[in-house]
């Protein structure tokens, strides 16, 4: 307690001091000037004051500003996300859509290649049906045609049909070219059923192909079947060859019913010329 009262008693007296040297320092200071000072800084005080308020309310605007552009800017970033987002969904759409163009770009490629490639083969099919059309089957297997160096044998398939005095010619030669006929009638009178269908006459007449021993079996109204050759050794008679003679009358009358098939309508993919009984020459042996 002493000891409190002491500390207080010393700083009385540095107080008193401290009076008294701010007394002396001061005696002749212009109090008045003091007095207008310290109004005109409490004037300045309540300006400055007026100022504080106003930068204040500035403040608090501009606060008031700055948060709602805060918020407007997280506005902003939610819809940018949202935008990016829909951005990156479309991108990947599109990248989906072009590669979906691709493949049926490509797969029209390959289409327009197939149809180009179907056009060229149905032109080609066309081109090949038309020449099939137009060709006749029968003038290329049976090549048959008469020698421009004499004009009076026939041929047929490079083979004679006959002789003459002054043109020899190989019997087995002779009896190739009429298997080659034999054969040539047999293709054309395959349809026989579709004569007999049509009521046309056949006279019971058979071909029978045997290359160069071919023949013609005829059946007749007695029952009896007869053989006629086409083919011929060449061995002298006295009397000619009247087998193959008799075989070449009935080869005739095999055509000639293949003649009528065709006029009534029967084979109509065949066309046969008119047969004459005194255009007709046997052989001369």
């Amino acid at each position: 307690m002493d000891q409190q009262l002491k500390l207080l008693e010393d700083d009385c007296a540095a107080y008193r001091q401290l009076i008294d040297f701010l007394k002396e320092k001061h005696t002749n200071a212009d109090i008045a000037s003091y007095k207008q000072t310290l109004r005109n800084l409490k004037v300045e005080v309540l300006f400055n004051q007026q100022d504080v308020d106003t930068l204040q309310d500035e403040e608090r605007a501009l606060k008031a500003q700055y948060d709602q552009l805060c918020l407007e800017e997280a506005r902003l970033d939610a819809e940018l996300m949202e935008k990016k987002a829909a951005l990156e969904e479309r991108t990947e759409e599109e990248a989906s859509r072009w590669r979906q163009f691709r493949d049926n770009h490509r797969r029209l490629l390959d289409l327009d290649e197939k149809t180009r490639n179907c056009d060229a083969e149905l032109r080609y099919a066309a081109e090949q049906h038309r020449r099939l059309a137009n060709t006749n089957a029968l003038d290329l297997v049976f090549n048959i045609w008469v020698d421009p160096a004499d004009g009076i044998i026939g041929e047929i398939n490079g083979f004679r049909l006959g002789r003459l005095p002054d043109r020899l010619v190989d019997w087995p030669e002779i009896n190739a070219a009429w298997g080659q006929l034999v054969l040539l009638l047999d293709v054309c009178e395959k349809p026989l059923v579709l004569m007999k269908r049509a009521n046309v006459k056949t006279d019971n007449f058979k071909l029978i192909t045997m290359c160069s021993h071919s023949c013609i079996q005829h059946k007749r109204p007695t029952g009896e079947e007869v053989r006629y050759p086409l083919f011929a050794s060449g061995s002298w008679t006295p009397f000619g060859n009247n087998n193959m003679d008799s075989g070449i009358m009935a080869y005739l009358e095999c055509f000639k019913l293949l003649r009528v098939a065709v006029q009534v309508g029967v084979l109509r993919a065949i066309a046969v010329l008119p047969l004459f009984s005194d255009s007709f020459a046997l052989f001369c042996y």
